[in-house]
């Protein structure tokens, strides 16, 4: 399917060109369905030292990110995108004052 390749491509170039380590960037898609009908996951994993920069303060980065891949994936595939970017859960810091 051209259309899947140009997006998951596209995916992967936009990431790159945000990361510190560019060759370590891998993009895996899975065609699934749901209640709703058919969409892709596209799932993209980089450098432990780079999550932070594709996830941004409070994930405004990676919403930006899901924004631009699904609609560029939508336009193409016609069907439903998911994006996600696999990152450890950060650390959660007891001495943090949440008042």
């Amino acid at each position: 399917m051209e259309n899947l390749k140009f997006v998951e491509d596209a995916a992967v170039q936009i990431i790159r060109l945000m990361v510190e380590f560019p060759d370590e960037v891998e993009l895996s898609c899975t065609a699934e369905k749901d209640e709703e009908g058919e969409l892709y996951v596209f799932s993209v994993k980089v450098n432990p030292k780079d999550e932070g920069t594709c996830i941004g303060q409070k994930g405004i980065t990676a919403d930006a990110l899901r924004r631009i891949i699904v609609i560029i994936g939508y336009r193409q595939l016609r069907r439903r995108i998911y994006f996600k970017i696999k990152a450890k859960k950060p650390a959660q810091n007891p001495f943090q004052f949440r008042g």
